[in-house]
């Protein structure tokens, strides 16, 4: 009996550790664990290559953004520079759900590919992500780390093929 308790506590704990149980991980607010591998997996997103979450308090200016049902973002490109930090406000105009998920190409492919296996319009709020019910809004802050083309895209089922994405210029001189 205790050999089975000591190997459901060690069971417990490494499984706790790989969820981001280790105290050098960080969370920015939205109670998501990071890490250095770029990459979501098992719902916990590990920090990309252009940036990192930050705090409000930190945001050097804040942009809106407006999701619309004709799926289509209000701006549709925007300029940041790099090591600048936004909180982006981002509202939803609409009467569906939309999102608002930032990352570079590789990471948009990954996350559609990642959305349609779960076959779900439900999505959740990752350091890099939200998720608006109609006429809600919410905010995101980002530190621009690295002077490399971002961008947003709605990942709700249909709406990032249907050209529902913007784009970030980072701009590595101010």
């Amino acid at each position: 009996m205790r050999k089975s308790l000591w190997l459901l506590i060690s069971v417990v704990g490494l499984i706790a550790l790989a969820c981001g149980g280790d105290p050098s991980t960080r969370t920015n607010g939205n109670s998501m664990q990071m890490g250095d591998e770029g990459t979501l997996t098992a719902g916990h997103y590990h920090g990309p290559a252009f940036g990192e979450p930050a705090r409000a308090a930190e945001a050097d200016r804040k942009i809106e953004v407006v999701t619309k049902d004709d799926f289509t973002y209000g701006p549709s490109a925007i300029k940041v520079f790099q090591g600048e930090t936004i909180t982006f406000v981002v509202t939803n105009s609409g009467n569906a759900v939309h999102a608002f998920v930032l990352g570079d190409e590789g990471f948009q492919q990954e996350h559609k590919l990642m959305m349609e296996d779960m076959g779900s319009n439900a999505m959740h709020n990752e350091p890099s992500a939200i998720s608006l019910r109609p006429n809600e809004t919410k905010e995101l802050t980002w530190r621009f780390t690295e002077a490399v083309d971002v961008l947003y895209a709605c990942h709700v089922q249909g709406h990032y093929d249907a050209g529902m994405i913007g784009t970030i210029t980072v701009d590595n001189t101010q």
